[in-house]
């Protein structure tokens, strides 16, 4: 992931420019959504494209903001380690069955 997350001093104008107009598509669908008197349909669609747009825009912002990777992912990483690992979830995996393919073979026949 470190090879995705480049650290720049500064921002392309190809950025500015392009986030800038998602940013102004997504206020011009969510004054669509909700001063519009169109249909339902595509009120719903102007909702479900104006929320995407939304998310898409600021995970843009998140990833030009000089935060340390360990910052953002060190909750997962620390699970993914077995660090915050509880005993309820060890449980819960030591409890599943375990099928065999002689199990299987026995259940079709």
């Amino acid at each position: 992931l470190g090879s995705f997350f480049r650290q720049r001093k500064t921002v392309s104008v190809f950025f500015v420019l392009s986030t800038t107009f998602a940013a102004s598509l997504t206020a011009a669908l969510w004054l669509f959504v909700i001063y519009g008197t169109s249909q339902f349909f595509s009120q719903t669609g102007a909702t479900l494209i104006a929320s995407l747009l939304t998310l898409a825009v600021v995970e843009h912002f998140f990833l030009v903001l000089p935060i340390p990777m360990e910052r953002l992912w060190g909750a997962a990483l620390a699970r993914r380690r077995g660090d915050g690992q509880t005993h309820r979830s060890s449980s819960i995996n030591d409890a599943a069955p375990v099928i065999s393919s002689a199990d299987l073979s026995s259940a079709s026949d």
